[in-house]
């Protein structure tokens, strides 16, 4: 009896110091899910977070890109499709005074006796009015959510830069060149009309292909 007492005395005590040391392990140790929780409660890492920009300053870059390139594309096409016209087709003038011709509206008929250097302000009004054209419609693209989503497709954005072209056309020639000191093409003329198809192909389309962001929102 003394030895059943004994042991049963040795058993309690050796469960009793598994009960202590059981205690103690989950009073020292972190649990899982607290672990978890600091984990989760970690401030972000601002290194990592400050390499990459914010999404919405990414996509105006890529806005500002897409009107770059449409501006840069309008002067060189538009220019083209002038001097082909005039220059190879027509043969009415030269390059250098088609270009002396666009310096006029600034600087009336003495940019016809200024050579070069008046041809190279008429290029760089023919690409200043591009890109400001090219930057009207983008900010209008950017408000107006249904010309976004008519010009998704490429036949919808076709059909929005023949009606760009055509304004475009029809306000430089009958507001903004009236004001200046160049002449105008006259309405009757059949040099409008073309002028017109040739601004709605090689002005109003491309600005509405390349601004434009195919992808669906």
């Amino acid at each position: 009896m003394p030895l059943v007492i004994a042991a049963c005395r040795s058993s309690s005590s050796v469960r009793s110091d598994a009960a202590w040391r059981r205690g103690a392990a989950q009073i020292g140790a972190p649990s899982r899910q607290g672990i978890a929780a600091g984990l989760h409660s970690r401030p972000p890492n601002r290194t990592m977070a400050s390499t990459f920009p914010p999404v919405a300053l990414t996509a105006a870059r890529t806005h500002v890109a897409r009107t770059l390139a449409a501006g840069a594309t309008v002067g060189v096409l538009d220019g083209l499709a002038a001097w082909l016209l005039y220059v190879v087709v027509l043969q009415r003038t030269s390059a250098e005074r088609l270009f002396q011709g666009i310096a006029r509206a600034a600087i009336g008929d003495g940019a016809f006796a200024g050579g070069g250097a008046t041809a190279a302000l008429g290029l760089l009004l023919h690409f200043t009015v591009a890109f400001g054209w090219a930057t009207a419609y983008a900010l209008l693209y950017r408000r107006w959510r249904g010309l976004r989503r008519f010009t998704r497709s490429t036949g919808g954005a076709l059909v929005a830069g023949a009606a760009l072209g055509a304004v475009v056309w029809f306000a430089m020639t009958l507001v903004v060149l009236p004001a200046t000191h160049a002449r105008p093409t006259p309405v009757r003329s059949g040099a409008f009309l073309t002028m017109l198809a040739i601004h709605m192909a090689v002005v109003g389309s491309p600005i509405t292909l390349l601004v434009r962001d195919p992808r669906p929102r």
